[in-house]
Protein backbone atom coordinates (compact mmCIF):
# COMPACT_ATOMS: atom_id res chain seq x y z
CA UNK A 1 0.00 0.00 0.00
CA UNK A 2 1.34 3.68 -0.68
CA UNK A 3 0.93 6.44 1.23
CA UNK A 4 -0.59 9.61 -0.39
CA UNK A 5 0.26 13.25 0.59
CA UNK A 6 -2.80 15.40 1.41
CA UNK A 7 -1.20 18.64 0.57
CA UNK A 8 -2.55 16.83 -2.78
CA UNK A 9 -6.26 17.23 -2.18
CA UNK A 10 -8.95 20.36 -2.40
CA UNK A 11 -10.18 21.49 1.05
CA UNK A 12 -13.56 20.25 1.33
CA UNK A 13 -12.71 16.81 -0.51
CA UNK A 14 -14.12 13.70 0.59
CA UNK A 15 -13.10 10.53 -0.50
CA UNK A 16 -15.42 7.35 -0.18
CA UNK A 17 -13.76 4.24 -0.27
CA UNK A 18 -15.28 0.75 0.34
CA UNK A 19 -13.94 -1.40 3.00
CA UNK A 20 -14.17 -5.05 1.11
CA UNK A 21 -13.61 -7.19 3.99
CA UNK A 22 -16.51 -5.82 5.76
CA UNK A 23 -18.80 -6.16 2.82
CA UNK A 24 -17.70 -9.65 2.18
CA UNK A 25 -19.62 -11.05 4.90
CA UNK A 26 -23.10 -8.82 4.23
CA UNK A 27 -25.71 -10.88 2.23
CA UNK A 28 -28.75 -8.18 1.40
CA UNK A 29 -31.87 -9.85 3.30
CA UNK A 30 -33.76 -8.84 0.16
CA UNK A 31 -33.33 -8.72 -3.60
CA UNK A 32 -35.41 -5.55 -3.87
CA UNK A 33 -34.01 -3.21 -6.78
CA UNK A 34 -34.08 -0.21 -4.50
CA UNK A 35 -31.48 -1.82 -2.68
CA UNK A 36 -27.92 -0.29 -3.01
CA UNK A 37 -25.10 -3.00 -2.19
CA UNK A 38 -22.67 -0.44 -1.27
CA UNK A 39 -24.29 2.83 -0.16
CA UNK A 40 -24.38 1.99 3.24
CA UNK A 41 -20.11 1.86 3.44
CA UNK A 42 -19.77 4.53 1.03
CA UNK A 43 -22.41 7.00 2.93
CA UNK A 44 -20.53 5.37 6.65
CA UNK A 45 -17.24 6.67 5.08
CA UNK A 46 -18.34 10.13 3.99
CA UNK A 47 -19.20 11.01 7.42
CA UNK A 48 -16.59 9.02 9.40
CA UNK A 49 -13.66 10.23 6.76
CA UNK A 50 -11.80 13.72 6.91
CA UNK A 51 -14.58 16.07 5.53
CA UNK A 52 -11.53 18.92 5.04
CA UNK A 53 -7.76 18.62 4.43
CA UNK A 54 -5.35 21.60 5.07
CA UNK A 55 -3.26 22.87 2.36
CA UNK A 56 0.13 22.88 3.15
CA UNK A 57 0.04 20.13 5.77
CA UNK A 58 3.59 19.11 6.21
CA UNK A 59 3.17 15.09 5.49
CA UNK A 60 6.39 14.19 3.32
CA UNK A 61 7.98 15.08 -0.25
CA UNK A 62 5.78 15.97 -3.17
CA UNK A 63 4.25 13.47 -5.07
CA UNK A 64 4.47 13.11 -8.67
CA UNK A 65 2.08 15.60 -10.44
CA UNK A 66 0.73 12.50 -12.18
CA UNK A 67 -0.80 10.75 -9.52
CA UNK A 68 -2.06 13.97 -8.04
CA UNK A 69 -4.67 14.27 -11.24
CA UNK A 70 -5.41 10.66 -10.62
CA UNK A 71 -5.99 11.67 -7.19
CA UNK A 72 -8.36 14.48 -7.77
CA UNK A 73 -10.13 12.63 -10.63
CA UNK A 74 -10.93 10.07 -8.13
CA UNK A 75 -12.17 11.78 -5.08
CA UNK A 76 -14.21 14.03 -7.78
CA UNK A 77 -15.69 10.39 -9.36
CA UNK A 78 -16.52 9.25 -5.37
CA UNK A 79 -18.46 12.50 -4.70
CA UNK A 80 -20.34 11.61 -7.87
CA UNK A 81 -20.80 8.10 -7.53
CA UNK A 82 -22.22 8.95 -3.66
CA UNK A 83 -24.96 11.77 -5.16
CA UNK A 84 -25.96 8.66 -7.92
CA UNK A 85 -26.48 5.72 -5.24
CA UNK A 86 -29.10 7.84 -3.69
CA UNK A 87 -30.95 8.88 -6.99
CA UNK A 88 -33.73 5.96 -7.82
CA UNK A 89 -32.76 5.82 -11.38
CA UNK A 90 -29.68 4.36 -10.88
CA UNK A 91 -29.69 1.24 -12.36
CA UNK A 92 -26.64 0.02 -10.75
CA UNK A 93 -28.68 -3.11 -8.87
CA UNK A 94 -30.86 -4.13 -11.58
CA UNK A 95 -26.98 -4.57 -13.55
CA UNK A 96 -25.76 -6.95 -10.56
CA UNK A 97 -28.93 -8.63 -10.43
CA UNK A 98 -28.74 -9.55 -14.08
CA UNK A 99 -25.45 -10.65 -13.38
CA UNK A 100 -25.90 -13.04 -10.99
CA UNK A 101 -29.13 -14.45 -11.85
CA UNK A 102 -27.02 -15.12 -15.08
CA UNK A 103 -24.28 -17.17 -12.89
CA UNK A 104 -26.98 -19.31 -10.73
CA UNK A 105 -29.73 -19.51 -13.23
CA UNK A 106 -31.15 -22.62 -11.62
CA UNK A 107 -31.49 -20.66 -8.35
CA UNK A 108 -34.34 -18.46 -7.49
CA UNK A 109 -32.95 -15.03 -6.99
CA UNK A 110 -33.73 -14.66 -2.97
CA UNK A 111 -32.22 -17.95 -3.07
CA UNK A 112 -28.82 -16.40 -4.46
CA UNK A 113 -29.03 -13.20 -2.24
CA UNK A 114 -30.12 -14.97 1.16
CA UNK A 115 -27.44 -17.87 0.28
CA UNK A 116 -24.25 -16.77 1.94
CA UNK A 117 -22.24 -20.20 0.36
CA UNK A 118 -23.82 -19.54 -3.44
CA UNK A 119 -20.10 -18.76 -4.42
CA UNK A 120 -19.90 -22.46 -3.98
CA UNK A 121 -23.13 -23.65 -6.65
CA UNK A 122 -22.30 -24.54 -10.34
CA UNK A 123 -22.20 -21.58 -12.11
CA UNK A 124 -23.20 -19.95 -16.15
CA UNK A 125 -19.82 -18.10 -16.59
CA UNK A 126 -20.86 -14.84 -17.83
CA UNK A 127 -20.87 -14.36 -21.51
CA UNK A 128 -17.31 -12.62 -22.54
CA UNK A 129 -17.27 -8.99 -23.13
CA UNK A 130 -16.61 -7.66 -26.81
CA UNK A 131 -13.77 -5.01 -27.12
CA UNK A 132 -16.42 -1.96 -27.68
CA UNK A 133 -18.33 -3.08 -24.27
CA UNK A 134 -14.99 -3.22 -22.77
CA UNK A 135 -14.35 0.27 -24.01
CA UNK A 136 -18.19 1.44 -23.22
CA UNK A 137 -17.68 0.74 -19.78
CA UNK A 138 -14.88 2.25 -18.94
CA UNK A 139 -15.66 5.37 -20.67
CA UNK A 140 -19.12 5.18 -18.79
CA UNK A 141 -16.84 5.18 -15.29
CA UNK A 142 -15.12 8.01 -16.73
CA UNK A 143 -11.77 6.39 -16.53
CA UNK A 144 -8.93 8.99 -17.66
CA UNK A 145 -7.83 7.88 -21.41
CA UNK A 146 -4.30 7.59 -20.17
CA UNK A 147 -5.25 5.08 -18.19
CA UNK A 148 -7.68 3.03 -20.86
CA UNK A 149 -4.79 3.32 -23.22
CA UNK A 150 -2.50 0.84 -21.17
CA UNK A 151 -5.17 -1.29 -20.18
CA UNK A 152 -5.81 -4.89 -21.83
CA UNK A 153 -9.11 -7.10 -21.47
CA UNK A 154 -7.61 -10.77 -21.11
CA UNK A 155 -9.16 -14.04 -21.57
CA UNK A 156 -7.75 -16.75 -19.15
CA UNK A 157 -9.11 -20.24 -17.82
CA UNK A 158 -9.96 -21.18 -14.85
CA UNK A 159 -11.67 -24.33 -12.99
CA UNK A 160 -14.99 -23.29 -11.20
CA UNK A 161 -15.79 -25.27 -7.59
CA UNK A 162 -18.38 -27.35 -9.52
CA UNK A 163 -14.86 -28.73 -11.53
CA UNK A 164 -15.49 -27.32 -14.90
CA UNK A 165 -13.19 -25.29 -16.39
CA UNK A 166 -14.46 -21.77 -18.04
CA UNK A 167 -13.00 -18.87 -20.08
CA UNK A 168 -13.13 -15.86 -18.13
CA UNK A 169 -11.72 -12.25 -18.60
CA UNK A 170 -8.89 -10.22 -16.30
CA UNK A 171 -8.92 -6.30 -17.32
CA UNK A 172 -5.04 -5.57 -16.50
CA UNK A 173 -2.15 -3.35 -17.48
CA UNK A 174 -0.71 -4.57 -20.68
CA UNK A 175 2.65 -4.50 -19.54
CA UNK A 176 2.11 -7.61 -17.57
CA UNK A 177 -0.61 -8.93 -20.20
CA UNK A 178 1.69 -12.11 -20.72
CA UNK A 179 1.95 -12.78 -16.88
CA UNK A 180 -1.49 -12.80 -16.30
CA UNK A 181 -2.11 -15.01 -18.97
CA UNK A 182 1.04 -17.41 -17.57
CA UNK A 183 -0.76 -17.31 -13.79
CA UNK A 184 -4.13 -18.22 -15.12
CA UNK A 185 -2.68 -21.12 -17.10
CA UNK A 186 -0.37 -22.62 -14.29
CA UNK A 187 -3.35 -22.15 -11.66
CA UNK A 188 -5.66 -24.38 -13.68
CA UNK A 189 -3.05 -26.74 -15.31
CA UNK A 190 -0.92 -27.62 -11.99
CA UNK A 191 -3.50 -26.65 -9.47
CA UNK A 192 -7.06 -28.09 -8.55
CA UNK A 193 -8.17 -23.94 -7.43
CA UNK A 194 -11.28 -23.71 -8.17
CA UNK A 195 -13.04 -19.80 -8.49
CA UNK A 196 -16.14 -18.86 -8.76
CA UNK A 197 -16.36 -16.26 -11.45
CA UNK A 198 -13.45 -14.52 -13.41
CA UNK A 199 -15.07 -11.10 -15.09
CA UNK A 200 -14.88 -7.42 -15.21
CA UNK A 201 -15.83 -5.17 -12.13
CA UNK A 202 -18.19 -3.52 -14.55
CA UNK A 203 -20.46 -7.05 -14.85
CA UNK A 204 -21.11 -5.31 -10.76
CA UNK A 205 -22.00 -1.76 -12.24
CA UNK A 206 -18.32 -1.28 -11.28
CA UNK A 207 -19.17 -2.01 -7.63
CA UNK A 208 -16.26 -3.16 -5.42
CA UNK A 209 -18.22 -4.39 -2.63
CA UNK A 210 -20.88 -6.17 -4.75
CA UNK A 211 -18.07 -8.15 -6.83
CA UNK A 212 -16.80 -9.18 -3.70
CA UNK A 213 -19.90 -10.62 -2.46
CA UNK A 214 -20.09 -12.70 -5.19
CA UNK A 215 -16.72 -14.12 -5.33
CA UNK A 216 -15.55 -12.33 -8.39
CA UNK A 217 -12.38 -13.01 -9.35
CA UNK A 218 -11.12 -9.57 -10.75
CA UNK A 219 -8.09 -6.81 -11.59
CA UNK A 220 -8.96 -3.12 -12.82
CA UNK A 221 -11.44 -1.25 -10.95
CA UNK A 222 -11.14 2.71 -11.52
CA UNK A 223 -11.50 3.33 -7.50
CA UNK A 224 -9.62 4.78 -4.52
CA UNK A 225 -8.24 2.19 -1.32
CA UNK A 226 -10.75 1.92 0.97
CA UNK A 227 -11.30 4.21 3.96
CA UNK A 228 -8.36 6.50 2.66
CA UNK A 229 -7.25 8.99 -0.25
CA UNK A 230 -5.16 6.72 -2.04
CA UNK A 231 -5.20 5.70 -5.71
CA UNK A 232 -5.91 1.91 -5.45
CA UNK A 233 -3.04 -0.38 -7.22
CA UNK A 234 -6.30 -1.70 -9.13
CA UNK A 235 -6.79 1.56 -11.12
CA UNK A 236 -3.37 0.91 -12.74
CA UNK A 237 -4.53 -2.51 -13.92
CA UNK A 238 -1.75 -3.75 -11.71
CA UNK A 239 -3.52 -5.61 -9.04
CA UNK A 240 -5.72 -8.82 -9.43
CA UNK A 241 -8.37 -10.35 -6.33
CA UNK A 242 -8.88 -13.95 -5.84
CA UNK A 243 -11.86 -15.22 -4.52
CA UNK A 244 -12.03 -12.15 -2.48
CA UNK A 245 -15.31 -12.78 -0.29
CA UNK A 246 -13.43 -15.92 0.90
CA UNK A 247 -10.21 -14.12 1.08
CA UNK A 248 -10.66 -10.69 2.75
CA UNK A 249 -8.44 -7.73 3.54
CA UNK A 250 -8.41 -7.81 7.43
CA UNK A 251 -6.93 -4.87 8.99
CA UNK A 252 -4.53 -4.66 12.19
CA UNK A 253 -4.66 -8.06 12.95
CA UNK A 254 -7.92 -9.15 13.54
CA UNK A 255 -9.85 -12.09 12.73
CA UNK A 256 -12.66 -12.30 10.18
CA UNK A 257 -15.62 -14.90 9.99
CA UNK A 258 -14.98 -15.51 6.34
CA UNK A 259 -11.38 -16.60 6.11
CA UNK A 260 -10.65 -20.23 6.76
CA UNK A 261 -7.72 -21.16 5.35
CA UNK A 262 -8.86 -24.83 5.60
CA UNK A 263 -11.77 -24.09 3.04
CA UNK A 264 -11.28 -25.02 -0.20
CA UNK A 265 -10.40 -21.76 -2.58
CA UNK A 266 -9.08 -20.06 0.61
CA UNK A 267 -5.27 -18.56 0.31
CA UNK A 268 -2.16 -19.17 2.62
CA UNK A 269 1.42 -18.85 2.40
CA UNK A 270 1.85 -22.35 1.55
CA UNK A 271 -0.62 -21.98 -1.29
CA UNK A 272 0.43 -23.48 -4.65
CA UNK A 273 -1.69 -20.08 -6.14
CA UNK A 274 0.38 -17.85 -3.98
CA UNK A 275 3.93 -19.21 -4.79
CA UNK A 276 2.71 -19.15 -9.01
CA UNK A 277 2.04 -15.78 -8.57
CA UNK A 278 5.78 -15.36 -6.81
CA UNK A 279 7.24 -17.09 -9.57
CA UNK A 280 5.70 -14.54 -12.33
CA UNK A 281 6.97 -11.65 -10.01
CA UNK A 282 3.66 -10.82 -8.26
CA UNK A 283 3.89 -9.54 -4.37
CA UNK A 284 0.93 -10.85 -2.25
CA UNK A 285 -1.10 -8.73 0.66
CA UNK A 286 -1.08 -11.92 2.23
CA UNK A 287 2.67 -11.07 3.29
CA UNK A 288 1.57 -7.27 4.98
CA UNK A 289 2.93 -7.39 8.90
CA UNK A 290 -0.04 -4.45 10.17
CA UNK A 291 -2.95 -5.78 7.52
CA UNK A 292 -3.79 -8.68 5.44
CA UNK A 293 -5.64 -8.94 2.71
CA UNK A 294 -5.15 -12.65 1.58
CA UNK A 295 -7.01 -11.50 -2.19
CA UNK A 296 -4.76 -9.25 -3.54
CA UNK A 297 -1.81 -9.41 -5.76
CA UNK A 298 -0.23 -6.67 -7.15
CA UNK A 299 2.85 -5.40 -9.39
CA UNK A 300 4.08 -2.56 -7.69
CA UNK A 301 6.19 -1.61 -11.04
CA UNK A 302 3.55 -0.49 -12.95
CA UNK A 303 1.85 2.39 -10.85
CA UNK A 304 5.54 3.58 -9.84
CA UNK A 305 6.79 3.54 -13.87
CA UNK A 306 3.72 5.46 -14.98
CA UNK A 307 2.40 7.57 -12.30
CA UNK A 308 5.15 8.01 -9.54
CA UNK A 309 3.27 5.85 -6.81
CA UNK A 310 5.82 4.36 -4.58
CA UNK A 311 5.76 1.35 -2.70
CA UNK A 312 5.46 1.74 1.09
CA UNK A 313 5.47 -1.70 3.41
CA UNK A 314 2.23 -2.13 4.93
Amino acid sequence: MIKIDKRVLQPGAVGAGIDPASASSVVPSSPDLSRELDHDAIAEHARGGPSAIRQGEDTGPPIDPRLQRLTRLLLKADSKTEVRLRAPTDDKMACVRETVTGLWPQHAVDAIWRNPDIYRAKTTAPPLMSSQEFMDSLRVKEVPEDIISRLALIEVPYRGFDGDVHRGQVVGHKDIEDSIRVVFRRILEETDFPMTCVTPVSRFGWSDPSSVMFNNSSGFNWRLVADSHEVSDHSFGGAIDINPLINPWVKGGASHKRYDPEVVGTLEALSQVVQIFKEQGWKWGGDWKNSKDWQHFYRPEIPLKYFGKEEVPE
